[in-house]
């Protein structure tokens, strides 16, 4: 229809200023510019179907990809509030500690039975036992915040190390002994530092979870780190728990599956989506004895760097 119209608006040109009837060679040469329109017009239009794709398909990767970093940070909020009473007891300790240290102190001065040395060492105390409190709430504040990816070179011990921190006072709490084994000389990794140590908290709090069941004395989990592959570290969490049937082995990444009577059924599914989004994968395997391990690769970046801690 284009060609046609562009044909007919050429030959009506040619007699309105020709004055005259237009000739067979005119006639042709009114076709193939029509042809030729049409032609560019097919190529504009093809181009601006792509490019409208393309923005379309930016847009809703931006979206999904915001729609993501917005779930796991409401998971991340959620893993805290499970966490609230492990934290408190944390918080308490040095808080508990400088009460102690500043009472025992005005005593003496009341009592006129110290010296500048004792105090100064009282004072240090309540110091270190003050820093410890302010690490406690900024691991909790960086680990609470929200935004978009930011990837970091970072060792996995050391994601390992501030995961297991966090999740220390749950532990204590809950009776549950954790081991560190963790690999040497690992190469670092590129990921998003918070949403890692989310990955492994959450892990972490549902293995002691599953051992809700064993005696206390046997609650155990093991955390450890090594180089499985020449570009992949793997890191595996452990329990001693009554360990899960095998046809939960799989449907436990299912979103809104769960075993527990007030869980939403999205810990493991967010985990399995930010392990996948950094380039590897979550996988649960049952123990020789008992007890469940959980494991997640992570490819080591273009230009690995060792690093001995």
């Amino acid at each position: 229809m284009v060609q046609f119209a562009a044909a007919v608006a050429i030959a009506c040109n040619l007699y309105w200023v020709s004055g005259s009837g237009f000739t067979l060679r005119q006639l042709l040469v009114a076709l193939a510019v029509g042809f030729g329109a049409t032609l560019y017009a097919s190529y504009a239009m093809e181009q601006h179907r792509l490019e409208r794709a393309r923005a379309e398909t930016v847009l809703e990767e931006t979206r999904a990809r915001q729609h993501r970093a917005e779930l796991a940070h409401a998971a991340r909020l959620s893993t805290l509030g499970e966490m609230a009473a492990g934290l408190a007891h944390e918080l308490n300790q040095p808080l508990a500690a400088i009460v102690s240290y500043a009472t025992g102190c005005l005593v003496r001065i009341e009592a006129g039975t110290t010296d500048i040395d004792t105090l100064g060492r009282i004072v240090s105390e309540i110091s270190d036992e003050a820093i410890r409190a302010g690490e406690v709430l900024r691991r909790v504040k960086e680990f609470a915040r929200s935004g978009e990816i930011r990837r970091e070179r970072i060792n996995p011990n050391t994601l390992v190390r501030d995961a297991s921190l966090l999740a220390k006072g749950d532990a204590r709490r809950m009776g549950v002994g954790v081991t560190l084994d963790l690999g040497n000389r690992m190469p670092t990794v590129d990921v998003d530092r918070i949403q890692i140590e989310q990955v492994i908290v959450n892990l972490l709090l549902n293995a002691f979870e599953a051992m809700g069941q064993t005696q206390r004395g046997e609650r155990r989990v093991v955390v450890t780190t090594a180089l499985v592959e020449v570009r992949t570290i793997e890191v595996a969490i452990g329990d001693s728990g009554e360990g899960l049937p095998p046809a939960m082995a799989t449907k436990i990444f299912d979103p809104f599956f769960t075993t527990k009577e007030d869980g939403l059924g999205l810990g493991l599914a967010i985990s399995r989506r930010i392990v996948e989004a950094h380039g590897g994968r979550l996988w649960a395997t049952p123990n020789n004895g008992r007890g469940t391990t959980f494991r997640f690769t992570l490819p080591v970046g273009a230009r690995e760097v060792w690093d001995a801690a």
